[in-house]
């Protein structure tokens, strides 16, 4: 069983569909928004279909008129803390983006111009309109495209981060199937997208059974290697709002090739809501709190009474689901101006670019900026302006490499309520590998453990670095995952690092009463 949180501003009812044999629990901001009776099309042969574009009314350009309440692109309480995007005059212009998510009102008057008619796909209705069916509440879909792409000088509503892309939409978290996920991104690849925006994920280890399914994993890696004549398609993926517990994290981003986002506040303090972990990249602002009554993001909502307010527009739109489209959005102003950007060219640009959140003394330097990495926010604040003046100067990442220690079956016990664990050590050159600077690091472990929430997991760098993988937490329902075929730990935490020298894998048993073993690990190294 898994589970799929839809990671916004609030959660008002839960609904329980049975996909196959597996049962979903969706948690919907609105009753009634999915389902639908399942989709057609299941391969991942896409053929796209056609949909009539709207006529659109002839707007007179000028100032958008919620663009003074979006904080989050001019933050005129706190200057500073927001996306820098004073002067920028890049908009996204000839870039594709893919949202995987919900339904789009892909007919809003902010929306529509962006929207690309013929290469969406509804895994609801099996056809090329991904628009909110009868009934449906559900504003999510439609919120992230307005942070992303709504509309500028149209003298209505609010402006997205990148006004000018086109975007796509494949709104298969109203009916999740792996193999749909996989079909989405497989649709996004074929049809031109060149960035990938993912407001949503599955709970952390700990609580479900399921990884990542190889079905998505794999088109995600094929995706990032093989499209955009190997540049690769640049995905983004929401933290999760779970939280401070470094024990839970989005599980979909357990890979090399997924870019983590969590939130801020207006402040640039971090939310207390949002997910930390070392997968974590870079964060963008959001509300304060998830309450919707705490200054949360202008976007687009379902034209109309239905979504989040009554009419076409919500103030309340919130969680790490807000801040994923920012971070794709800077992605498209990137892209515009440097379409030779690989992917790991943007990761590697927003966290040298990004700017220091407000409170976290304890944020440590890294090769990659001064004010250092920290759980809660990765390499700090998404700062728009300082990615695209690095990009205009940015020499193009060397060739990918990758390689893996063997794996080690051990089936140690681990000490109980022991501060001392088990070490692991391993050097990057008794691995026959040339890898010289450290992009992303995967951590494969096995466990045989009673309550596998009492386990910590840190990696320690050969420069003392390290990344908490995982620590000890409450498992939710005190019902936490066995462990035991296995679970792939990331981090992004080494950005920049160098490769050589010793490594230690740290792994303890933090809380008394229930005892285990760690029965296999294995390590790859990513990067140059």
């Amino acid at each position: 069983m898994w589970t799929i949180s839809f990671l916004n501003s609030a959660t008002r009812c839960v609904w329980w569909p049975r996909v196959g044999a597996v049962v979903l629990a969706l948690g919907l901001s609105g009753c009634g928004g999915g389902g639908g009776g399942g989709a057609s099309d299941p391969n991942l042969t896409v053929t796209p279909g056609t949909l009539e574009a709207p006529v659109l009314p002839a707007f007179v350009a000028g100032n958008d008129r919620l663009e003074p309440n979006q904080w989050h692109l001019n933050n005129a309480d706190t200057p500073g803390m927001h996306l820098n995007l004073a002067g920028v005059t890049s908009y996204g212009t000839g870039v594709r983006v893919a949202l995987l998510d919900q339904a789009v009102d892909i007919w809003h008057p902010d929306l529509a111009a962006n929207h690309l008619f013929g290469l969406s796909w509804s895994y609801v209705r099996g056809s090329t309109d991904p628009s909110p069916v009868a009934g449906s509440e559900d504003g999510h879909g439609t919120a992230v495209a307005g942070v992303l792409a709504a509309v500028r000088n149209n003298s209505i509503g609010g402006r997205g981060v990148a006004p000018d892309t086109r975007f796509m939409v494949y709104d298969v978290i109203d009916n999740p199937t792996n193999t749909f996920l996989a079909n989405a991104v497989a649709r996004a690849q074929v049809n031109g997208a060149q960035v990938v925006n993912n407001s949503w994920g599955p709970v952390t280890p700990h609580y479900t059974d399921s990884t990542a399914h190889v079905l998505w994993a794999e088109q995600v890696r094929v995706a990032a290697r093989d499209a955009r004549q190997g540049k690769g398609l640049a995905f983004f993926m929401a933290a999760g709002n779970e939280g401070d517990s470094i024990g839970g994290r989005n599980v979909y981003g357990n890979l090399n090739e997924m870019m983590m986002v969590a939130s801020v506040g207006r402040t640039g303090v971090p939310t207390s809501f949002s997910t930390p972990g070392a997968q974590v990249l870079v964060a963008a602002p959001s509300g304060a709190t998830m309450s919707l009554q705490q200054g949360g993001i202008v976007t687009t909502d379902i034209s109309g009474s239905r979504g989040y307010s009554l009419t076409d527009y919500t103030a309340s739109f919130q969680g790490t689901s807000a801040s994923t489209p920012m971070a794709s959005g800077v992605a498209a102003l990137l892209l515009q101006n440097r379409p030779d950007l690989g992917w790991r060219d943007i990761r590697w640009i927003l966290a040298q670019t990004a700017s220091p959140a407000t409170g976290l003394s304890d944020a440590v330097p890294t090769p990659m900026n001064a004010h250092g990495f920290h759980p809660k926010v990765g390499f700090g604040r998404l700062n728009a302006a300082a990615a695209l003046n690095q990009a205009s100067v940015h020499t193009l990442l060397p060739p990918a490499r990758s390689c893996s220690s063997a794996p080690s079956t051990v089936n140690e016990p681990i000490p109980n309520h022991n501060p001392s664990g088990l070490i692991y050590r391993f050097n990057q050159s008794t691995m026959g590998c040339s890898l010289q600077t450290i992009e992303y690091i995967s951590v494969d472990l096995a466990f045989a453990h009673s309550y596998t929430g009492d386990i910590e997991v840190a990696l320690h760098s050969p420069s003392n670095r390290v990344s908490t993988l995982t620590e000890a937490h409450r498992c939710p329902n005190e019902r936490c995952a066995s462990l035991r075929d296995g679970w792939t730990f990331g981090s992004v935490r080494h950005l920049g690092e160098a490769a050589a020298g010793e490594w230690q894998l740290h792994v303890r048993d933090r809380q008394a009463g229930n005892i285990g073993a760690l029965r296999s690990w294995r390590i790859t190294l990513h990067g140059h």
